[in-house]
């Protein structure tokens, strides 16, 4: 697992928001002591890692927001 900010990866983010309402039963929610999870997850997005497509990965995304 590694961890990407949101300027990280543009095409993944932006199949992530595509697919992300197709996706609704990918949801869970959480409490930690007094913090409030929120969870959401995305599965199955193809990644080209180089210029030329020589080389595809299929990522999963998990988003963890706090409230």
């Amino acid at each position: 697992m590694i961890v990407l900010q949101d300027k990280d990866l543009p095409s993944v983010w932006e199949e992530v928001q595509g697919l992300r309402p197709l996706q609704t039963a990918h949801r869970l929610q959480r409490t930690w002591g007094i913090r409030h999870q929120h969870f959401w997850w995305v599965n199955a997005i193809e990644y080209e890692c180089t210029q030329r497509a020589r080389k595809r990965l299929t990522v999963h995304v998990v988003v963890c927001e706090d409230a």
